[in-house]
């Protein structure tokens, strides 16, 4: 679970204006980037190139200009990733990437849960999460599960940038403040 920073949301806000005015599909600027993101996590090489400070600007926008042509991006989204490098934002495209997955998320109305838990969840719990969050949020759900070892018991459930914390290891830390609080 992580959370995306206000920056990486306003490019990729910045990304979804910019789509929507030129009617361009926002479903598919969305592929485009993560084309992009895939590439990008992909090598090491490319990763360096564009990263490296004492590469100068040019090259690297070269090097953006070079990919989105392999990757047949449109200039939409070319002149997005550009605008991320100029800004010395290129590092953070993964977050930047999903931030975009949320302005889709939101337009449509669909909110994304991450559930931690102890152990595997049955597909009886995970129904039951689904239609509890349903409720919660009064949206669509798209829910990721996944395991966390630190976790006792219990479940750990992320929107957006808020945390539902029901495990155990809460609880027995909220019951110890409360104790050391009622013996001050």
């Amino acid at each position: 679970m992580s959370l995306v920073s206000s920056t990486a949301y306003k490019y990729a806000e910045a990304l979804a204006d910019v789509a929507a005015d030129t009617h361009f599909p926002l479903e598919k600027a969305g592929e485009q980037l993560e084309s992009f993101v895939s590439a990008y996590n992909g090598s090491e090489e490319l990763k360096s190139a564009l990263l490296v400070p004492s590469y100068p600007l040019a090259v690297k926008q070269g090097v953006v200009r070079e990919i989105s042509q392999l990757l047949k991006m449109e200039k939409i989204v070319l002149n997005f990733l550009l605008v991320l490098l100029e800004k010395g934002r290129l590092g953070q495209i993964e977050e930047v990437f999903a931030a975009y997955q949320g302005v889709l998320d939101n337009k449509a109305g669909v909110v994304r849960v991450d559930v931690a838990s102890a152990h595997t969840l049955s597909a009886e719990d995970q129904k039951q999460i689904a239609a509890t969050m349903k409720k919660v949020t009064g949206k669509e759900v798209k829910l990721s599960y996944s395991v966390d070892d630190d976790l006792i018991g219990g479940l750990k459930l992320q929107v957006g940038s808020t945390v539902y914390d029901g495990s155990v290891r809460s609880s027995l830390e909220q019951l110890r403040n409360r104790m050391k609080a009622e013996s001050n």
